[in-house]
């Protein structure tokens, strides 16, 4: 009696040891990080234009750059949105991912599989007795066949691929936004970099027309006797300045 006791403990614990190796971990782990301290709202008040407020953690809007209102920004930047190839390569993947996640649901389904065969057979009478009917030489046979299979998901495995496929698929969509968020904000900011020196060199065109101008007035008036020469040169240094300022505006912008 004390050995089959013995056995009976034997066998069970044997069990509960297979039963603890096949079970999994936890189903959604976390991790614990720690993050800056909130930031609280600010308003600017720019030299022109109404104040702005800035919230910080606030929902960005999609399409935020056309809150500037320039249609050949927006032009541009949908133009990068179809052409760049980050982007076209972060959609295939999200589009794999979530072909992924559909046939890690689909194995957790039940599997059907039905199936129909006709076979018409006719046995030659050429060694048969004359005296036999022609017609029981000839007979159809048909088969069907249907199958029914589900997968019985005791200790969550399969359970734990779907959350796997739909979480990968999450990462994959969550990295097509950030390619997208990188190339159009690379793009904005480049464009608004490229305006401000378009409106330096201008600027500075400006001051140099204008200083040219001023110089061609004071010749006419030292020919006339009305200034010095000394007049004449004070203005041509601030002309050697613009010239200057232009030169660096235009280097800057490559030009």
């Amino acid at each position: 009696m004390t050995m089959m006791t013995n056995r009976r403990a034997a066998t069970l614990l044997a069990l509960g040891s297979a039963l603890a190796g096949c079970t999994v971990g936890p189903a959604h782990p976390g991790t614990n990080l720690s993050y800056a301290p909130p930031t609280a709202a600010t308003t600017l008040a720019p030299q022109r234009g109404p104040a702005q407020l800035v919230e910080p953690g606030a929902p960005t809007p999609a399409d935020w750059w056309t809150r500037f209102r320039v249609p050949a920004l927006d032009a541009l930047v949908a133009q990068a949105l179809a052409a760049n190839n980050d982007i076209a390569s972060a959609e295939a993947n999200l589009r794999q991912a979530r072909a992924l996640a559909g046939v890690a649901r689909g194995n957790a389904g039940p599997q059907v599989d039905a199936g129909y065969n006709v076979e018409r057979t006719r046995l030659s009478g050429a060694l048969s007795s004359p005296l036999d009917d022609p017609n029981a030489s000839l007979y159809t046979l048909h088969t069907s066949q249907l199958s029914v299979s589900y997968p019985l998901d005791l200790f969550g495995l399969q359970r734990n691929r779907i959350r796997s496929a739909v979480a990968q698929a999450e990462v994959s969509r969550q990295r097509l936004l950030a390619a997208r968020l990188t190339v159009v904000n690379n793009l904005v900011v480049a464009a608004i970099e490229h305006a401000s020196l378009a409106a330096q060199i201008a600027s500075a065109q400006a001051s140099v027309d204008s200083n040219r101008r001023i110089v061609d007035l004071l010749t006419r008036r030292q020919q006339l006797g009305d200034v010095g020469a000394h007049a004449l040169m004070g203005q041509g240094g601030g002309g050697h300045v613009g010239n200057r300022l232009l030169e660096v505006a235009c280097g800057r912008s490559g030009r």
